[in-house]
């Protein structure tokens, strides 16, 4: 970074714009930890060596259509069941602007900045647990997948090998755990809003502008990244694991593989060997279903999957 005399000496009048460069060059500064997308992924990360298998919450009478196409449908952000999820970080990031005493321009300027998009994103949720209450309002039954053959099945569906010649359309594929805890949202976040605001009124010069530019811009990345599994409180007893589908764009278009009821949809195909189990709820008395299950599997040639109640009392 060569920056002259002149501007050097204007710099050194503005200790935001010291402490922006300082934090940014130095990779162990408290905003590089807490920002660097590979540092947020591993920090998040649903490890398939640590958690075997995982369950995808859906209703009886959509299995038969699910088996048989050998697909999931697999759905956008910009089309999820809460559409408070996304936004709720930005809402969050916006806040603690607020607290550190954001001018209400500056606020606009993130507001704007926000709009920038990365990925078109879609996003497949699942939970660990095969008796989680508060995922039953999804489904009367439980799928339970290897999670190692989810990721490696989407890997090489949308992933070019060792990530090579990625083009437009082409995805990348990482299994994230919802974070619900608070304080552990605001430490992230304060983090990176604390660097974002430092760039904005520190770095303005026409000399430093591009390097604005670019802390910002980093900033944004790892907040998409975060608004990706960073959940309200309230839904914590959800123990969300989310696969998430990150494609490539340009122009903010999307690359959805289909539309199914007029919702843009990503295909998760499926084959027998990657559905290990089925677990039945008591919810609608689809434990009185069982044998109609057992029916479905095989007619649709997955007769060796097993079929258990759950271990709920009700």
């Amino acid at each position: 970074m060569n920056l002259d005399q002149n501007l050097l000496r204007t710099l050194a009048k503005n200790s935001n714009s010291l402490v922006a460069l300082r934090d940014w060059v130095n990779n162990d500064s408290d905003f590089q930890q807490h920002s660097k997308q590979y540092i947020i992924a591993k920090r998040f990360y649903a490890d398939p060596n640590e958690n075997k298998r995982i369950y995808h919450y859906t209703k009886m009478d959509r299995l038969d259509s699910i088996l048989k196409a050998k697909r999931f449908y697999i759905g956008s952000i910009k089309d999820m069941n809460d559409p408070m999820e996304i936004s709720y970080t930005y809402n969050l990031a916006k806040k603690v602007l607020k607290s550190l005493g954001a001018t209400t321009s500056e606020i606009d300027v993130f507001n704007q900045d926000r709009k920038v998009t990365f990925f078109d994103t879609y996003i497949w949720c699942f939970s660990y647990s095969d008796y989680n209450q508060a995922l039953q309002n999804y489904g009367d039954i439980a799928l339970g997948f290897d999670t190692q053959q989810i990721q490696e099945s989407l890997a090489n569906q949308y992933t070019k090998p060792k990530f090579e010649n990625m083009q437009i359309g082409d995805g990348y594929v990482f299994p994230l755990k919802v974070e619900y805890d608070l304080d552990v949202q605001k430490e992230y976040i304060t983090s990176i809003m604390v660097e974002w605001l430092r760039a904005y009124r520190g770095l303005r010069y026409t000399e430093t502008l591009p390097i604005a530019n670019a802390i910002r811009l980093q900033c944004l990345k790892a907040l998409f990244l975060l608004s990706l599994c960073f959940k309200r409180y309230k839904y914590h007893q959800e123990e969300e694991i989310r696969f998430v589908i990150g494609k490539i764009t340009q122009d903010s278009k999307l690359h959805n593989d289909t539309v199914f009821n007029g919702y843009p949809k990503s295909v998760a195909y499926i084959k027998q060997n990657m559905l290990k189990e089925i677990v039945v709820t008591h919810k609608d008395d689809a434990d009185k279903n069982i044998d109609a299950l057992k029916q479905i599997l095989n007619r649709n040639d997955f007769a060796k999957v097993k079929v258990r109640l759950t271990d709920l009392d009700y």
